[in-house]
């Protein structure tokens, strides 16, 4: 759980946490109904879908769904877990669904 409790603050957050990270060219996370969405596009779109609960005054995020490229497939588990290191050090985590 974060201590943040907005999804678009979470997002702003996660963003400047990876500038200057090679992934930080390809990623574009928004939010949409109080999900967060991550997008990588190179080499084909990866969608990753978070749903966001507020819980215990923080906020709790799980990954909901994912359609990941067929380039992109080598890579998923580096991306999750850079994604995961970064809501981690900002107090989180991601739990699965």
């Amino acid at each position: 759980m974060l201590p943040e409790k907005d999804p678009e603050a979470v997002c702003r957050m996660v963003a400047e946490k990876i500038r200057g990270h090679e992934l930080h060219r390809h990623l574009s996370l928004n939010t949409e109904n109080g999900r967060i969405i991550a997008r990588v596009r190179r080499l084909g779109t990866s969608t990753m879908v978070f749903d966001t609960r507020r819980v215990n005054g923080g906020l709790e995020i799980r990954l909901q769904k994912q359609k990941i490229a067929l380039a992109h497939r080598p890579f998923l588990r580096e991306f999750e877990g850079r994604f995961c290191e970064v809501v981690r050090s900002m107090g989180g985590d991601v739990l699965e669904s």
